[in-house]
């Protein structure tokens, strides 16, 4: 038998297939042959295809379907959550009621967390510029300003705050606080305000709390829960100019105040705590003592005066005396501390018929 027919027999051969004739001439050919010997001698079985374990597909199969079935429920719960906070955001922005989170209240939380941190930390710098830079630039005259004039304003209110915390828990440290934000609607003006209340625990066992209202000018207005004692008193101070260059309400009651035909009597303490120097409420009573009265006050909004790195109000006081009227124009310079007394400079009286008395009691008026 020839080499190339028994090549083509040996897988039969292998398998016991082929008749008993054959298979003892390929069996005496492969005794003779080196080669076909070699070739039979090879696993021939090895290129045979294995039938597949069903069982085993099966367990694939299966394994690979949970698998894409908890992505599915995974991905589904992901979205359930999304639309169900987003649908709660969106109702919350909508009614605005007090305890409802909303995109606003989210990020205001947001904001309020950096301002406390800050301050609790004694990062006071950080804390001045969340509180008071863009207001700075609402302030000052465009064109005006320079880099130098911010950073020495920022700094200087930084200082400021940094005296006044510490001067009133410079000895003790912040434990922990709680911050939460809702809706409210104390501050005047406004129907509904984002606030946010933090309620601070020092080591010594004392506590305070943070206010931090959004307005609806969109910046943040800081002050204190309680004020017990001077020290308090002095940062309830420093935190409302620094958030609102702004300590008192000029724009309400201390123009209202000035037009009276009395002594201010039971507010002489309350007008006398706004001016740095002594006896100005004297002074303002001497005017309305001498028989005259003031007809009209308007306080400008807060001007910056860049040069001098100060900011001050322009003011106008209208008096009479009965035989005419008068007018004061001045500046009145304020910081943290309160309202200082014009110099003669920024004082100006123009007179229309009134007495020599009225115009200088009116250059006097306020210092």
């Amino acid at each position: 038998m020839k080499c190339n027919i028994v090549k083509d027999l040996l897988p039969l051969y292998a398998e016991g297939l082929c008749s008993s004739e054959t298979a003892e001439e390929i069996r005496e050919h492969l005794e003779g042959c080196p080669d076909c010997s070699k070739l039979a001698e090879c696993d021939l079985s090895a290129g045979k295809v294995p039938e597949p374990d069903k069982a085993a597909a099966m367990k694939k199969v299966n394994r690979s379907f949970r698998k894409k079935k908890l992505i599915i429920r995974i991905l589904s719960g992901i979205l359930a959550a999304i639309l169900l906070v987003t649908g709660v955001l969106t109702v919350g922005q909508v009614a605005q009621v007090p305890h409802l989170p909303s995109f606003e209240t989210i990020i205001a939380k947001h904001y309020a967390k950096r301002i406390v941190d800050s301050i609790t930390n004694g990062y006071y710098d950080g804390a001045v510029l969340e509180l008071s830079y863009d207001y700075l630039e609402n302030v000052t005259p465009d064109g005006k300003a320079s880099d130098q004039y911010f950073d020495t304003i920022n700094k200087n209110d930084a200082e400021a705050l940094k005296k006044a915390w510490e001067n009133a828990y410079g000895n003790t440290k912040v434990k922990d606080y709680k911050l939460k934000t809702f809706y409210d609607g104390i501050i005047t003006g406004t129907e509904q305000v984002v606030m946010s209340q933090a309620d601070i625990e020092f080591e010594d066992g004392r506590t305070q709390q943070l206010f931090i209202a959004k307005n609806i000018d969109g910046l943040y207005k800081v002050f204190i829960g309680k004020a017990d004692t001077d020290e308090e008193k002095k940062l309830s101070d420093v935190l409302l100019y620094i958030s609102l260059r702004n300590i008192w309400n000029t724009s309400c009651w201390l123009e209202k105040a000035l037009v009276r035909d009395k002594a201010l009597d039971t507010n002489k303490n309350i007008m006398e705590s706004y001016f740095i120097s002594d006896g100005v409420t004297d002074r303002m009573d001497d005017l309305y003592s001498s028989g005259c009265r003031i007809t009209n006050s308007v306080f400008s909004g807060v001007c910056s005066d860049t040069e001098g790195e100060k900011f001050y109000y322009k003011v106008s006081i209208t008096a009479e005396d009965g035989k005419g009227s008068a007018v004061l124009n001045t500046r009145l310079y304020f910081d943290e501390n309160g309202i200082y007394s014009p110099a003669p400079d920024d004082c100006t009286v123009i007179a229309d018929g009134c007495g020599k008395d009225l115009e200088e009691k009116l250059l006097c008026f306020f210092g």
